[in-house]
Formats: C-alpha cells, sequence, structure tokens
C-alpha cells in the first residue's frame, strides 16, 4: 500500500505555513492514533525506528513506548525524547512480548490503534494511508502492511509478498488473516 501513493510537495508546503490556531483546527479534525510500541534492548536501531514514527505525514498522534525491561540503552534513548506526543513507561523486568505490547495498546487513547515495532523504519506516510482506508472503508477492522527486510546498513534485500490465493483482492476475512501471523505492523479500529 505505501508504495502506490505519492505526497504532493504542495500540499505539505500549504500545511506547514499554518497558524497555530489553524494547525490545532486541522488536528481536531483529525481521529487520534495510538501509535503502540514495545522496546527491548534496541539501542542500536531504536532512533531510526523513532524518527521514522515521530515524521509522519498524518499529524495527529501519540506515541507510546513500553521499555520492556531493557538492559542496554534503550531507556536512555527514550529519555533523550522531547516530543510531546511520545507517552513513556518501563517495567522491569522484562514482562515479554506480547505482554508488553498488550500493555503499551492498554494506555492507548486513540480512535486507531497501530502496533509498531521497536526495530522498523516506517514510510512517512504510512499512518495517513492506514487511517484514509480505514476510514474509507467502514466495514474493515484492520490494515496490515507489507514488509521490505533491511539489512544492518539500510540496504533493502528482499519483501514479504502477499500469498497468490489473496492477490487482487480488496479486503480479507478475519479468516483469511489470522492463517499468516507474521505480519510486522498493523492499525485497528477501536470498538
Amino acid at each position: 500500500m505505501s508504495s502506490v501513493m505519492t505526497v504532493n510537495p504542495e500540499t505539505r508546503r500549504r500545511e506547514s505555513s499554518l497558524s497555530e490556531s489553524q494547525e490545532s483546527s486541522r488536528l481536531a479534525e483529525q481521529p487520534l492514533v495510538s501509535i503502540c510500541i514495545s522496546a527491548y534492548n534496541v539501542e542500536q536501531y531504536f532512533p531510526a525506528t523513532l524518527a521514522s514514527v515521530l515524521n509522519q505525514t498524518y499529524a495527529n498522534i501519540e506515541v507510546i513506548i513500553l521499555d520492556n525491561g531493557s538492559t542496554d540503552g534503550t531507556a536512555e534513548v527514550i529519555g533523550s525524547l522531547s516530543d510531546p506526543r511520545v507517552r513513556a513507561v518501563q517495567v522491569m523486568p522484562n514482562i515479554g512480548g506480547y505482554q508488553g505490547m498488550n500493555r503499551a495498546v492498554s494506555y492507548a487513547r486513540g480512535d486507531f490503534i497501530a502496533v509498531y515495532h521497536s526495530d522498523d523504519i516506517y514510510e512517512p506516510t504510512i499512518v495517513e494511508k492506514e487511517v484514509a482506508y480505514l476510514q474509507n472503508h467502514p466495514d474493515v477492522g484492520a490494515v496490515f502492511t507489507l514488509d521490505h527486510y533491511m539489512d544492518e546498513d539500510g540496504k533493502i534485500f528482499g519483501k514479504m509478498t502477499m500469498p497468490k490465493l489473496f492477490e487482487g483482492r480488496q479486503s480479507l476475512t478475519y479468516d483469511d488473516v489470522f492463517r499468516y501471523t507474521k505480519t510486522r505492523s498493523s492499525a485497528v479500529r477501536r470498538s
């Protein structure tokens, strides 16, 4: 989904010149998206992840970071953030991957909840596209992404593909999706 749309540079220029009251009004019109990230010992990768999340074209986000018992410098990376959209929680000891993500999600206040990972880099329009799809398809409860695989130097060396069974389909059922649980990120509608 993220490779088929581009952001109009003129729109970005117009948005950057909005007054503070215009910006507040624009945010009020957008549903809040809670981006939830559970992090464990990702000091090396987390700055790039956070930069990609905080530089989204969709403005009305809150980022909930759960430091899941990290023993490296992950807590320092999180502590260096001064962005008011970020809320951080630390748990000790590590409570496990799924429990950590569930705890992060429990703090979400958004109309939409995005589950993102602490060692991934996100395209700048991912939130915008996920929200637009969910808003335009009220019968759809969640969206998922397909990954590109990247080495430690940032070089892309492969990608995840849609099973042939699903090619060309606009949406999938619950049973379709949860046969393939290796998806890396998702956004869901709050019920």
